[in-house]
């Protein structure tokens, strides 16, 4: 199984962007950055009235 960073977003721009300033920190060197959108089966939160 590969090391994976989920971030807390569906937004492909915001992951898109993340993962551009991750990409330069040495901790994160091999592991795969993703949106919560990217994982199967994930359950949609309700958006707060």
């Amino acid at each position: 199984m590969a090391d994976r960073l989920v971030l807390a977003t569906r937004n492909a721009g915001k992951v898109r962007e993340l993962r551009g300033l991750l990409s330069g920190a040495p901790e994160l060197a091999g592991v795969e950055v993703v949106g919560v959108g990217d994982l199967e089966g994930c359950p949609r939160s309700p958006r707060p009235a």
